[in-house]
């Protein structure tokens, strides 16, 4: 029975640029992404009963809340958190509420429920990290939020002067940085392949241009092809 613990291909997770993905999320995720790959190797060498991948989920955040209480990152109430911090409501994104800090940062309450487990939700953001450095997501902390769902906090660069990008430019873009597009019908869901990483939800809202010229990915759904 396969367990579905979310252990990235080591032929991933070696790679340089990977690995430069994660370290530009700061200590917590490299050590977050630390405390669920052991527990998620644990799981898949032990002895387990059927029983277990109904239980996988909730049983990687215990574990990594109980870290995260320990380390000082954990939040029990993100939103009053950074509404102390004076930092002004933004939006609702389709995964996460946003604050503003001046015109510096925004910073993300984001919700993993969307992900099979967090450890899949932590290669979202290293390959994310990977392929647009400059809008890099850098982990703040863990909670849960009103409704009790598991939250990871997310720190990142406001983008000011910047631009929606058009559908024909993002495709053209993804095609110059080596994905290949795939186009479902009839609802025109776009997805975006390489050797090595699945791109998705990249619609003109989530990535931009700036003024300068460069494109930043806001947001998207991000998992290793395997």
């Amino acid at each position: 029975m396969e367990n579905n613990a979310g252990i990235t291909p080591n032929r991933f997770r070696n790679d340089p640029a990977f690995q430069h993905g994660l370290e530009a999320g700061g200590r917590l995720l490299v050590q977050g992404a630390l405390v669920v790959e052991r527990y998620g190797r644990s799981v898949s060498e032990a002895s387990f009963g059927a029983g277990v991948d109904a239980d996988f989920v909730s049983e990687l955040e215990d574990a990594l809340e109980q870290w995260a209480k320990s380390d000082g990152c954990w939040f029990s109430n993100p939103k009053q958190y950074y509404k102390d911090c004076h930092y002004r409501f933004y939006g609702y994104g389709g995964e996460a509420q946003v604050f503003a800090e001046e015109d510096r940062f925004v910073h993300k309450i984001c919700r993993v429920g969307q992900f099979a487990n967090l450890r899949l939700f932590f290669d979202r953001i290293i390959i994310q990290n990977s392929l647009c450095p400059a809008a890099a997501l850098e982990v703040e902390g863990f909670g849960r939020d009103e409704f009790c769902n598991f939250v990871v906090l997310l720190k990142q660069h406001f983008f000011r002067e910047a631009r929606t990008m058009t559908e024909s430019e993002v495709s053209l873009f993804m095609r110059c940085m080596g994905f290949r597009e795939l186009v479902t019908e009839p609802y025109h869901v776009v997805r975006y392949f390489s050797e090595s990483v699945i791109a998705e939800d990249l619609h003109p809202g989530n990535i931009w241009m700036t003024a300068e010229g460069n494109v930043v990915i806001i947001d998207g759904i991000f998992s290793f092809n395997e």
